[in-house]
């Protein structure tokens, strides 16, 4: 545990025979552990593996899969205790941790249905709330103490269309409030619903719901992806939708991720997300990238800015990582270009959230690779007199700026 005001040390733990990345279960098979913070930053809770003694250092030999749960600010451990080898952390709380369970479709008797759970902090199982065969949480976020979700249903046979549904679960019981199938405004029961992906965000008692139709076609000798965003406001406290703003049609997908979900953000009352549009024709394409911000309540936009202010020739060269810090300042790490079109180096602005108002760019001159802002995903924390940069995948990916 490092503090945030120096990167001074302030707790270390070591445990000779565990570790945060496999392989573990089977062999060739990479698993990545996963973590959680309390809201209120009070307690860690992450994923382990440990080894047994006669399985230490060799891969693809079970180990066991446990969850710990630290104390923040002395380190001390709060829980140890085993689960099953397909569970991931996604929150915690005061004396529990919130799980995905998986389908351990590797497993002989596995009935191929996840779900989500509960654990108190003495291994004990709270709740399990069972998900249909082949569905998936694949959005999650802390409402009090209860679970909203997105329970996303994708199909792998022909002519049947995915379906996903927003859920909130009682944080005491895992038993559903209430639950609203994604859909269009002014849907009837059996309407096809296209959607291939769904993100959420919340903020202010309401979860902004972004529902993508994804298009796959080729432009001359380029495959593209066109994606419509299909918005929709939904009230946490009951699960009625307040407003709906169907997407147009147009905004590009990166060839470099082909399974890039997008993202979208949503602080004090403002939701945006990106969209990167084609500007150009034929052999002459250029692509610009817009942040577009609307009000939740109304769902009316409040604000678009392009990043950053040029076209760009390859849409893999349009900005990259996002994070969203709780007071409303979103960062966006983006390649700065030369007049020719070639990479130049990385930087990073921030905008308001609610305003619009940009910062920036910054071009910190601390950071551990000239291309850090390639780097994908992007964190980034609030600190005293600044703000904290991790970027994952790098083994020295940590900065400040002022």
């Amino acid at each position: 545990m490092l503090d945030p005001a120096n990167g001074a040390q302030r707790w270390t733990f070591h445990r000779w025979d565990a570790r945060i990345l496999g392989p573990r279960h089977l062999p060739n098979r990479v698993d990545t552990g996963s973590a959680a913070v309390s809201p209120d930053g009070r307690l860690l809770a992450m994923t382990a593996f440990v080894d047994t003694p006669r399985t230490l250092f060799i891969d693809g030999l079970r180990a066991s899969t446990r969850v710990w749960v630290f104390d923040t600010v002395s380190g001390r451990l709060k829980a140890d205790f085993a689960v099953p080898d397909t569970v991931s952390v996604v929150g915690v709380g005061a004396d529990r941790v919130t799980v995905d369970m998986p389908s351990a479709r590797d497993d002989p008797g596995s009935t191929g249905r996840g779900a989500l759970g509960q654990f108190t902090f003495d291994g004990d199982t709270a709740w399990r709330f069972v998900l249909d065969e082949g569905c998936r949480p694949t959005e999650m976020a802390l409402v009090g103490d209860d679970v909203l979700t997105v329970v996303s249903c994708p199909s792998e046979r022909e002519h049947v269309d995915p379906h996903h549904r927003l859920v909130r679960l009682d944080g005491g019981t895992g038993r559903p409030r209430w639950s609203w199938q994604v859909k269009r405004d002014g849907a009837e029961p059996g309407d096809v619903q296209r959607f291939e992906q769904v993100s959420m965000a919340v903020t202010d008692g309401v979860a902004v719901v972004d529902a993508r139709e994804i298009y796959r076609g080729q432009v001359g000798e380029v495959e593209e992806a066109t994606v419509s965003h299909n918005l929709v406001g939904v009230r946490v406290a009951d699960g009625r939708p307040v407003w709906w703003q169907p997407g147009g049609r147009g905004s590009r997908l990166r060839s470099d991720d082909p399974g890039e979900r997008g993202q979208l953000h949503a602080a004090a009352g403002t939701a945006v997300f990106t969209e990167n549009r084609r500007t150009g024709t034929g052999d002459e394409a250029r692509y610009s990238t817009a942040l577009r911000a609307f009000d939740v309540q109304t769902g009316e936009k409040s604000w678009s800015r392009d990043v950053p202010e040029i076209e760009v020739r390859d849409l893999n060269d349009s900005p990259g990582p996002e994070a969203l810090l709780r007071d409303g300042r979103l960062f966006v790490a983006y390649r700065e270009l030369t007049a020719a079109g070639r990479f130049k180096g990385c930087a990073m602005a921030a905008w308001d959230i609610t305003t619009g108002e940009r910062r920036g760019p910054f071009q910190p001159t601390t950071a551990p690779d000239e291309e850090w802002c390639l780097t994908r995903p992007l964190e980034v924390v609030e600190i005293p007199g600044g703000v904290a940069v991790h970027l994952r995948g790098s083994t020295e990916g940590v900065f400040v700026l002022d």
